[in-house]
């Protein structure tokens, strides 16, 4: 797991409590916050963007970038 990984996981326990939690709050399934928390998956831009607008965690510019 890498630092942003673990970044995402721990501000997801802290504003939500559950992955369950932030996965309603966020509109994905479970299964998809828990694939981009593993590093199995790549956000989506817009993906990147929610993240760091609800969790403060930021992801690399060039992810972010790519959706504008």
């Amino acid at each position: 797991m890498t630092k942003t990984n673990r970044k995402l996981k721990a501000a997801v326990v802290l504003e939500y409590g559950s992955q369950v939690d932030a996965a309603k709050a966020l509109g994905w399934s479970e299964s998809k916050l828990s694939r981009l928390i593993n590093g199995r998956i790549e956000p989506r831009p817009e993906d990147a963007r929610l993240i760091q607008d609800r969790l403060g965690v930021e992801l690399s510019n060039e992810q972010v970038e790519a959706g504008t």
